[in-house]
């Protein structure tokens, strides 16, 4: 049972051990997408899974793998908005152990809206454990073009302003870990890969899904592309054909960066 995300399942997966997370919890997952994730924390920790989805279609794919695998006892589907959900007639107020998110709060401008719910669905002291991007310093106006018009990002906020945001609504960030410099590798390492496969790809699935994956990942590698030379001296040997096509935008400061959070509900 796999799960995709730039961190990978490892930090999700290491997050729920250490927070001592058994078949007693209950767990909800925010942006579930199609399920990986979820399915990842049943089948490992054999505990009960909420998972949150925005787009009913994904939702629906969601539901069928979960019955396929057979996970559907642990895995279940809530769509709705995450800014707006009906927590209290849904009956999730305080409902779980602990929530995850991955890669979704990025594309939510108000994202105290978001936090307050978390917090609302968390027990008191209940743990959760984000992914997401951030900001070192005010973006340039290219950066907030490719955020906003091929990520689908419409404003990222600072460190600082992002752990204030979430004291704001209750939650408290016990560890801040910057993992920009390992999202990058990885970053750059999939478009990379996607170039030597673009190809068969369009032969598989068309000219147009190729296109807007290409583009997706050559503006996220030039996103990342701060990379540290002296702690990865033969990078740019190991991807030949992503920097041949990034070769005229390398360079210059990026303000973007990735993260992952863990912290509590207060009481």
């Amino acid at each position: 049972v796999s799960t995709q995300s730039t961190g990978g399942s490892e930090g999700v997966e290491n997050f729920l051990q250490v927070s001592n997370i058994t078949s007693e919890h209950k767990i909800v997952d925010v942006g579930a997408g199609v399920g990986g994730p979820a399915r990842m924390i049943a089948d490992r920790f054999q505990a009960k899974v909420t998972a949150l989805e925005y787009q009913e279609s994904l939702a629906r794919v969601g539901w069928v793998l979960n019955r396929l695998l057979k996970l559907d006892h642990l895995v279940d589907y809530i769509t709705g908005d995450i800014t707006d959900l009906n927590i209290s007639e849904k009956k999730l107020h305080e409902n779980f152990d602990a929530l995850v998110t991955q890669l979704t709060i990025l594309h939510i401008e108000d994202k105290a809206k978001a936090f307050k719910s978390f917090y609302s669905l968390l027990k008191p002291k209940g743990v959760f454990y984000i992914e997401d991007y951030f900001v070192n310093s005010e973006p340039s106006e290219e950066e907030k073009k490719i955020l906003k018009d091929d990520i689908s990002v419409p404003r990222l906020q600072t460190k600082e302003e992002y752990i204030e945001t979430l004291k704001q609504q209750g939650l408290e960030v016990l560890e801040w870990s910057d993992c920009t410099s390992e999202w990058s590798l990885y970053i750059w390492g999939r478009y990379e890969k996607f170039l030597k496969v673009k190809d068969e790809e369009q032969k598989k699935y068309g000219e147009m899904y190729v296109k807007n994956m290409e583009k997706f990942y050559h503006q996220t590698a030039w996103l990342f592309s701060n990379i540290d030379e002296s702690k990865n001296p033969d990078f740019w040997d190991k991807h030949p054909l992503a920097s041949l096509k990034l070769r005229d935008k390398i360079g210059g400061k990026k303000t973007v960066g990735g993260v992952t959070i863990k912290g509590l509900s207060l009481i």
